[in-house]
């Protein structure tokens, strides 16, 4: 329909320019043009919302090729257990090797999943937990770890895991898991849980649970200049405006603890959001398992304006946390960043970057998607007490309004 009115528009032109030359009327002839201007403007309209659903379309597609490919689908045949075999016990230094051999092999595995990260918990916040093994022929098959926090605010319950995207229970087998799950159930029930919530990327059938949160993965090349290439004209624009301001960018470890946090307890404070301490991420830091790297962008003159922190962990870089200085924005420092941490994961051979989690309707989805992430599914799920409803411990929920509102106007000391 397009290419027909481009012909009516050619022979229209070329009617009014006989018209004029013979001096003769062309207001019919301006009219249709107007008419076929319009007919054009709507096909356009079309011709755009098909555009966007073929890209919702190719991203769910690309997004669910990428879990079957890093997480959901097993790199090895399935697997049967004779279950009456299977042992449920809790995790002593002595599983130490079998517990990591297992987590290293499994592709639904996260960084998380590995015990230290319970211990650090511990040791900053001090929330006890329970980490459960399903050991089958004197081999690790299954874990679950679960942190129980305690909270007058909150309540008492357990996550598997907090203050992370990704936990749950991880098993050779969907018998195995059930297991776990029934053994943590168990726990739950003899410490007086609320509720255990497991933030999973792959369904747990038999709970009840949410997926209005996707985490957002960027498939990368072998190399930057390629990631560069195809990132798109807007965005390496972004980052040319950013460079004319002559930040300086820094990657390193407990040497830019301080830089960091310094952005991110502004940035927090502005959020509404209370502020994790800084001995949390100094303990992450030295922490054994995966990489974990701070990349700050600062002002020539050595103020720090945007920060980052990584982990990475079987092949995938992810930024957990990362904040701009509200009136740095403008100058795209959270751009230049953006780009510093792709660069350092591409130079690392880093095949996925994690851009961590958003709500479905979020800005911050958007944000992410313009560098080329796809949505890959998080499936919260929930063991409750009997009749009891989901939680609603979010930023959405009224009640917790007030005390937002209330931190944003606090001094960040």
């Amino acid at each position: 329909a397009q290419k027909n009115l481009k012909v009516d528009t050619g022979k229209l032109s070329r009617q009014i320019g006989v018209c004029k030359k013979s001096q003769q009327p062309i207001d019919d002839l301006l009219v249709k043009m107007r008419t076929i201007k319009v007919q054009k403007q709507a096909l356009q309209e079309q011709q755009n919302v098909c555009e966007e659903k073929l890209d919702s379309i190719l991203n769910e597609l690309k997004a669910v090729e990428l879990v079957d490919e890093k997480a959901s689908k097993p790199s090895e045949p399935a697997i049967e257990l004779d279950c009456s075999k299977v042992m449920i016990a809790e995790y002593a230094e002595a599983y130490q090797t079998e517990c990591a051999l297992f987590l290293n092999e499994q592709p639904g595995a996260s960084i998380y999943h590995f015990p230290v990260w319970c211990s650090l918990i511990e040791k900053v916040f001090g929330h006890d937990y329970f980490y459960l093994l399903a050991r089958y022929e004197n081999k690790v098959v299954g874990v679950l770890p679960v942190v129980m926090l305690r909270s007058r605010l909150f309540g008492n319950f357990g996550v598997s895991m907090p203050y992370f995207n990704y936990g749950g229970p991880l098993a050779k087998t969907p018998e195995v898991e059930a297991l776990l799950l029934g053994e943590a159930r168990k726990r739950a029930g003899a410490e007086q849980l609320e509720h255990v919530e497991y933030r999973c990327i792959h369904d747990l059938q038999d709970l009840p649970g949410h997926k209005d949160k996707v985490s957002m993965w960027l498939e990368l090349p072998g190399a930057a200049e390629q990631l560069w290439q195809t990132i798109g004209t807007k965005i390496r624009a972004q980052i040319k405006k950013a460079e004319r301001y002559q930040f300086v960018v820094q990657i390193g470890g407990e040497e830019l603890l301080e830089s960091f946090y310094r952005v991110f307890a502004e940035n927090m404070r502005d959020l509404g959001t209370p502020v994790y301490s800084k001995t949390f991420f100094a303990e992450i830091l030295r922490a054994g398992a995966g990489a974990r790297q701070i990349v700050v962008v600062s002002t020539k003159e050595g103020k720090p304006v945007s920060a980052s922190f990584l982990i990475g962990f079987n092949g995938r870089l992810e930024v957990p946390w990362a904040s701009t200085l509200r009136k740095y924005n403008r100058y795209n420092a959270n751009m230049l960043l953006y780009w510093q941490m792709l660069k350092f994961a591409c130079e690392q051979g880093y095949s996925v970057f994690d851009f961590g989690r958003s709500s479905v309707d979020a800005s911050t989805l958007r944000f992410k998607k313009q560098w080329g992430a796809q949505p890959v599914q998080l499936s919260w799920h929930y063991w409750l007490p009997d009749n009891a409803e989901l939680p609603q411990l979010n930023t959405h929920n009224p009640k917790f309004q007030l005390a937002i509102k209330i931190w944003q106007k606090l001094p960040v000391w």
